[in-house]
């Protein structure tokens, strides 16, 4: 007996599903202007003096929006890996500052002890000397690898939004990302290549076609 079974419509990744939950025309409209702003303030971080007040915006408004999409989509890890992104990132900075600061007074407690003994001093900036490109490769050494894993976290939420709406876009920031972590060593090239992935996911969501349903 001939099976006739008729192939269904699927998206470019086959191995997602596509939305299940019927968005209303006002959180669609909401989702496509809260992630393209916080994709354009994204790249407004670098504008002097300002730059700290757009990150914050933007960190706010893609936190809100993917959240969204996660309900909209049912898939909680599109905000997860988001979320665990920016975790990360501040933990890191946090931990930074830190080992910073009780380095550096850890010295100046040791000099300020002996604050006219000359050789103590030499001593001091030896040691400084010494310890200081360690620490310095050390430190971005283990940054390297954090922008690393945030940018991979970005990606796999990406990657899961390009299905939702159907739009490669999406998935091309997420490999900027990822690009743009990975050569961040070379002369500052992977910045140019993150601020084009924040440029990418800005128009897509901006130009994002409503999410087919089931």
């Amino acid at each position: 007996m001939e099976n006739n079974l008729e192939t269904p419509d699927v998206t470019f990744n086959r191995d997602e599903e596509i939305p299940v939950k019927v968005l209303t025309s006002e959180e669609f409209s909401s989702i496509k202007t809260m992630g393209g702003l916080a994709a354009v303030f994204a790249i407004g971080a670098i504008i002097p003096y300002i730059g700290s007040i757009l990150s914050l915006a933007s960190i706010v408004l893609f936190l809100i929006a993917f959240h969204k999409i996660s309900v909209a989509s049912e898939k909680r890890s599109i905000f997860t890996n988001i979320g665990f992104s920016y975790l990360i990132g501040f933990v890191a900075v946090i931990v930074l500052i830190a080992f910073i600061v009780i380095t550096f007074l850890d010295y100046f407690r040791d000099f300020s002890y002996n604050f006219y003994d000359e050789d103590d001093i030499y001593m001091f900036i030896n040691t400084i000397k010494e310890n200081l490109l360690t620490t310095i490769i050390g430190i971005f050494v283990l940054f390297y690898i954090i922008a690393i894993t945030c940018a991979y976290l970005w990606k796999m939420s990406l990657d899961k939004t390009a299905v939702f709406f159907n739009d490669k876009a999406f998935k091309t920031a997420g490999l900027l990302y990822v690009i743009g972590a990975a050569t961040i060593i070379l002369c500052g090239l992977g910045a140019l290549v993150n601020l084009a992935g924040h440029i990418v996911l800005a128009v897509a969501f901006f130009s994002a076609k409503y999410p087919k349903t089931n």
